[in-house]
């Protein structure tokens, strides 16, 4: 009876042992799996690049078990066919069926991408695509290029790449029917065309419906067609960020102690004008908003006023409307007065600051601005020492001054006599400071006292870009860039000239070919068959797009050729 238990236990644990082989299961131990699944072309049904085919599935075959991820989503099937089909694994096989019948003498292309993966690491099949017609000629045909973005130079992956023949098409309307999406890289491929006139455009799709929505998505775009004979040069298509609906009035109302006006989209530009009555008008907390300040007007009365503006794709809006406002007991929103940029240059002899403020300024009084070297020494600015920018809530400060006001301490002597002044020894206190009642706005409230630390910049701490453009075009510009793309300072339509003054730090430089004249990247805008302006970022074999300055250092000259 031993005998047979003993023998009975070993049946079981054969039984066990066969039935764990059989699993399709990640084996345990040993190396890890890192090679995909591989195309046994000769097993597709139909072969790639097959002719008069007339079936409604498409089969594909691998060397090892594979399964399926998000596959909908994955998939491109030029012509577009609408998803409807459905697709399966089974084992090493792929079938894809589609619903429809397949249109006469098209050629048709299926690009798996990254929909196929082995069952055990999941790595996916690599370059995967079917062509075949359903017709007597395969069409050959193909357009490459790259999507990037035109103002930071990076590659856009997972852009749709799509193409159209029609001129009555729309990209905010209309799906395209052939498509591809782009790679890590921002490199796109699409094949099998027929020759033809084709019009390119891409589409970072976010709700994946194939449709342009200016609103929230990038999109891009070239204006000039291509004509598609034999082969084409690579496309490069900046993809960009410019909402074309229609401007529009969303609302109109008395808010606190303002009446407010909202717009569909920001605002590029605006004027409101009411006649011969006194307002006074700024952008709100966003570009979309316009606060209206009364001046003159009684209570119960209301304004006709005008407001024109224009935003960024030229649309434009020219509305009549009445303003009333509040009279009641209210609250009166803080009147807020920040420094927002400030720089004393010793070499320029010079002070340049800009202020932000959330309401319009009625009168400013000079004499409580100041700068404060230290006890005994203080620059003031006068009237003409200052702008204001009253539509975009801001106030220029631009002085000249006495360089040696702002002359570099110097170390004392070591045999400094101990009956010196100790007055004299102290080290300056720098500090930019606004008086209580610097600015008073249109409201009659006063603004704050402010004072922050702002100390001079030295020749020895600064350093020099040197730059030089070689361009035929007459109208462009350079603009100065920190390491995260925020312009710094700009110039225009000069080719050999330096950007002095610099804190050490990472620059960049991006050229803009400026064709509208208007001193800033203007995007492409499809409603006027404009392309995106040209722009061009400097940059070497050896160090990229980064300058590395460092101080008391002149680099250059940069030379930048359009």
């Amino acid at each position: 009876m031993r005998h047979r238990h003993i023998t009975f236990l070993s049946a079981i644990t054969l039984a066990v042992s066969l039935v764990s082989c059989a699993r399709q299961t990640t084996p345990n131990g040993g190396p890890k799996d890192t090679i995909p699944p591989l195309l046994q072309t000769s097993l597709s049904i139909p072969k790639s690049g097959a002719t008069n085919y007339n079936g409604q599935t498409v089969e594909i075959e691998f060397d090892e078990y594979v399964s399926l991820n998000n596959p909908k989503e994955q998939i491109i099937i030029t012509p577009d066919v609408d998803k409807k089909y459905e697709v399966v694994a089974k084992k090493k096989r792929v079938t894809l069926t589609f619903e429809n019948k397949l249109k006469d003498t098209t050629t048709y292309t299926v690009n798996y991408r990254n929909s196929i993966q082995d069952i055990t690491e999941r790595n996916p099949a690599r370059n995967i695509k079917t062509a075949f017609s359903t017709g007597s000629y395969i069409d050959s045909l193909s357009i490459a290029g790259k999507i990037i973005d035109p103002l930071t130079f990076k590659d856009v992956k997972q852009a749709t790449v799509a193409l159209y023949q029609q001129d009555t098409f729309n990209v905010f309307k209309h799906k395209p029917t052939i498509l591809t999406e782009t790679d890590d890289e921002g490199n796109f491929l699409l094949e099998n065309l027929k020759p033809g006139r084709y019009h390119i455009y891409a589409i970072l799709d976010k709700n994946k419906n194939l449709i342009v929505d200016s609103k929230n998505e990038s999109y891009g775009f070239t204006t000039k067609a291509i004509t598609l004979k034999d082969k084409t040069p690579d496309v490069t298509i900046p993809i960009q960020k410019l909402d074309t609906r229609p401007l529009k009035l969303i609302s109109a109302r008395p808010y606190n102690s303002y009446f407010n006006i909202k717009t569909s989209k920001s605002l590029k530009a605006f004027t409101v004008r009411a006649g011969t009555t006194t307002i006074a008008a700024v952008y709100g907390d966003t570009y979309d908003n316009v606060k209206i300040y009364n001046q003159s007007t009684a209570e119960g009365d209301s304004i006709k006023i005008r407001l024109t503006g224009i935003d960024s794709a030229s649309n434009k809006i020219d509305t009549t409307l009445f303003a009333k406002f509040n009279f009641k007991k209210i609250t009166k929103e803080p009147f807020n007065v920040k420094l927002e940029t400030f720089q004393a240059v010793h070499t320029k002899a010079s002070i340049k600051a800009s202020i932000t403020f959330n309401k319009p300024i009625m009168s400013i009084n000079p004499d409580s601005i100041l700068y404060q070297i230290d006890s005994l020494n203080t620059i003031k600015f006068s009237s003409q020492d200052i702008r204001i920018d009253s539509t975009s809530r801001k106030i220029l400060i631009d002085k000249k001054i006495d360089r040696t006001l702002i002359a570099k301490p110097q170390p004392p002597a070591t045999n400094t006599p101990a009956t010196q002044n100790p007055q004299q020894q102290k080290p300056p206190n720098y500090a930019f400071k606004l008086g209580h009642g610097a600015f008073v706005s249109v409201e009659n409230d006063s603004s704050k006292q402010l004072s922050e630390n702002r100390r001079p910049i030295y020749f020895d701490e600064t350093g020099i870009i040197l730059v030089e453009v070689q361009t035929n075009e007459q109208s462009f510009v350079v603009e100065l860039l920190d390491s995260n793309f925020k312009i710094i300072q700009s110039v225009a339509n000069a080719k050999k000239f330096s950007f002095q003054d610099l804190i050490p730090a990472d620059y960049q430089l991006r050229l803009v070919i400026d064709k509208n004249n208007d001193r800033v990247w203007t995007p492409g805008n499809l409603l006027t068959a404009t392309d995106a302006e040209p722009t061009i970022l400097y940059s070497t074999e050896k160090a990229g797009p980064q300058i590395k300055l460092k101080a008391n250092f002149e680099l250059g000259p940069m030379l930048i050729k359009y």
